[in-house]
């Protein structure tokens, strides 16, 4: 996989990670400095922070960690969590040893209106979004963890 050198292969990129989004944890996260980039009017200048974010995306997938598919009527735990600027979800289930196993990994870059957001109505943001993408499931949930916030 090569650095793109240009706002098509950029795009290129971002496309082919979208359609693995499920198995790559904090995308969003990941992909921050991509965005700039993207804006019209902007010139392309791949920079350092491009680069590194390149290389946490193409070694991440070199060794994803292993999902596993769902046991029917059986509990669901979710994991919540909101960074400065993107929130992401991780959905679990514990295995026959009580081992916790990844089901599906969910994240996206906040608007620039969320971003003004105390980390209380982030983390709350994540809920929501969680339930839209995940409303087949939702009443499966069992457990949301999400992270510490100091009020």
């Amino acid at each position: 996989m090569l650095e793109p050198r240009n706002i098509h292969k950029l795009k290129s990129l971002q496309g082919k990670l979208a359609y693995l989004q499920r198995f790559i944890s904090n995308l969003a996260s990941r992909c921050q400095s991509f965005s700039r980039l993207m804006k019209k009017g902007v010139p392309f200048q791949w920079d350092e922070a491009c680069n590194k974010a390149f290389k946490s995306i193409k070694s991440y997938l070199m060794k994803p960690p292993v999902l596993i598919a769902p046991v029917p009527r059986r509990l669901l735990i979710l994991y919540v969590a909101a960074q400065e600027r993107s929130v992401g979800i991780l959905l679990a289930q514990k295995n026959n040893e009580g081992k916790e196993n990844a089901l599906y990994y969910l994240s996206r870059t906040m608007m620039p209106n969320e971003l003004k957001y105390s980390p209380i109505e982030k983390l709350c943001l994540a809920l929501i979004f969680s339930i839209q993408k995940l409303n087949i499931i939702s009443n499966l949930i069992a457990f949301i963890w999400s992270q510490k916030l100091t009020l």
